[in-house]
């Protein structure tokens, strides 16, 4: 295989003008020879490489073209929902203020009462307290 390959590189004749030898032998030429099947396969190669990247690029662009038509509809239902949501959120808010609102006006009250009650039970041991001093003034006469 090593002696076939370096045999075919081996030049026959020197290049160079005709001598009375005979016709010198074209190198290029014979190379060029040798590699364009090689080179015709490759054409073929190269093509169905160029195909297949153009391929991938219009896959690519209709996976982006997809992605942002997706995108643009995921904006739009979010910007649709949005007032709703926020509504929710604010119903939301004013159910917990009035429910926190609803706690202190109930503890209000129950304290309210307890004053009332306190207030009930010292005005009547104040109104006790006066009545007695009246009385023991009268008594005194002072």
């Amino acid at each position: 295989m090593l002696t076939e390959l370096l045999r075919r590189l081996r030049q026959g004749e020197v290049p160079g003008a005709p001598t009375a030898g005979g016709v010198p032998r074209d190198a290029a030429a014979a190379l060029e020879a040798e590699l364009d099947p090689v080179f015709a396969r490759l054409a073929d190669t190269e093509r169905a490489a160029d195909e297949s990247g153009a391929d991938g690029r219009r896959r690519v662009e209709r996976v982006r073209a997809e992605a942002a038509e997706r995108a643009r509809t995921l904006i739009a239902d979010a910007r649709a929902r949005a007032p709703g949501e926020q509504n929710a959120a604010a119903a939301s808010r004013r159910a917990r203020a009035d429910a926190a609102i609803e706690v202190v006006r109930r503890d209000a009250a129950a304290e309210a009462a307890r004053i009332e009650d306190v207030a009930a039970v010292r005005v009547a041991q104040l109104i006790a307290d006066l009545v007695q001093r009246v009385l023991a003034n009268r008594v005194t006469g002072a």
